[in-house]
């Protein structure tokens, strides 16, 4: 049966006294809200036999601390685990293959999850929220890395592999990332994707990527060293504004980028060096905005 809310489900009038969750086999899918408001579950294990995990299925089991899916899940729903408080161990079967919005948001005790490779989508905001969630390795066959999914994270380091092609608005939005490298798949990376990572120091952009959205770097102000590859040919406004500890740009694009004096707002460039391509150093010298760097020299 499908449930359109907490109240709608047999059991309502009992989900406070539920300790305990197990979702035998024959049972092929959990519908929305049909666990949701169990403030005393401890603990969830779903069968082998069930293939969805339906809308806020477990939304707000605020003692939730374990849960094992079955290896035939293939969709976690929206918000099917959000704002579970005490979650801090899930078992993730061998064949969910989507992560839906808000899946996992606001498990402020999760440490960590392990992903199988089966996993191609990860929606909006998937972990949003998951504070102590300090380590994460993107799923081989993720090609997106969607809107605000890690947003404000304590992540120190991720590897953005070649099968990802987009990095979305806000997608690491406030991580404790230090370095990044930009896998040589991605063409995109939008509008403040990496914005206000405090401790963002180095960041290498490959040549795959062609468009850097507006405030995509900005505030942060750990960043000295950036590398953009030779085939961005946008970048937006405010890109890395007010990373006022940049001191070397280097841009691989033997024609300047057109861009805005807007895109290194706040930074003093004249203490800044530009490396470029040895012939493209004239071009960069009368560039607008390229040419306020206080030392623009050739690679």
């Amino acid at each position: 049966p499908e449930y359109t809310d907490r109240d709608s489900t047999p059991w309502s009038e009992h989900r406070r006294f539920i300790k305990t969750i197990t979702i035998e086999e024959g049972v092929t899918s959990i519908s929305d809200y049909a666990f949701a408001g169990c403030i005393i579950l401890t603990e969830a294990v779903i069968s082998d036999s069930v293939t969805i995990i339906g809308a806020n299925a477990f939304f707000e089991c605020c003692s939730l601390e374990k849960v094992v899916i079955g290896n035939a899940v293939k969709t976690i729903g929206y918000g099917a685990f959000a704002s579970c408080y005490s979650l801090v161990e899930v078992i993730v079967g061998r064949s969910v293959v989507t992560l839906d919005t808000y899946a996992f948001a606001e498990c402020p005790s999760l440490p960590k999850i392990d992903l199988p490779d089966t996993v191609t989508t990860m929606k909006n905001g998937a972990f949003y929220g998951c504070y102590k969630l300090a380590e994460f390795t993107l799923p081989p066959l993720l090609t997106t890395v969607n809107a605000f999914v890690f947003q404000g994270l304590p992540i120190e380091k991720i590897v953005i592999h070649d099968a990802i092609t987009t990095i979305m608005s806000g997608a690491f939005w406030a991580c404790k990332l230090k370095k990044v490298v930009i896998g040589s798949s991605v063409d995109r990376i939008e509008d403040h994707a990496f914005y206000k990572c405090p401790y963002l120091a180095d960041v290498t952009i490959s040549d795959s990527v062609t468009t850097i959205g507006e405030w995509a770097f900005s505030e942060c102000y750990s960043l000295n060293k950036v590398d953009i590859g030779r085939s961005v040919a946008t970048m937006n406004e405010n890109v890395f504004a007010n990373s006022e500890n940049l001191t070397t740009v280097i841009c691989r694009n033997p024609v300047p980028p057109t861009i805005t004096a807007d895109l290194f707002f706040d930074i003093d460039l004249s203490g800044c060096t530009l490396k470029v391509l040895a012939s493209a150093v004239d071009a960069y010298k009368a560039a607008p905005a390229w040419k306020e760097f206080g030392s623009i020299t050739g690679i």
